[in-house]
């Protein structure tokens, strides 16, 4: 009976231990989205002030701003891409993390 004690302890305590560890991951995958958010928001601040800046300039000038929107416009893109890949990513560990819990829970 004894061993089976231990054995449940040791049990919770390796379930404690990944639980914490899903529990870091998802923290770390957090500070992530968060800066993908400042990032999309800065990206999206600086497309509109070449918009505002636009009717100042010549042609070779709006050349260069029509160029340089279109690469905006695809990192704002492939950073929105970004943010839902790891959205999704978060969701997955943070149910993984709810099991986790349930499992030391019930331990």
């Amino acid at each position: 009976m004894e061993s089976k004690i231990r054995a449940v302890g040791k049990m919770t305590q390796v379930e404690e231990l990944r639980r914490d560890q899903i529990g870091a991951q998802l923290e770390s995958m957090r500070h992530q989205s968060e800066h993908l958010c400042a990032q999309l928001e800065a990206l999206s601040e600086l497309k509109s002030r070449n918009y505002q800046g636009a009717t100042k300039t010549c042609s070779v000038g709006l050349m260069n701003l029509n160029l340089a929107d279109q690469m905006l416009q695809k990192m704002l893109v492939h950073h929105q891409q970004e943010q839902a890949v790891m959205e999704a990513q978060c969701q997955s560990v943070q149910k993984q993390l709810q099991q986790k819990a349930a499992r030391v829970q019930r331990a």
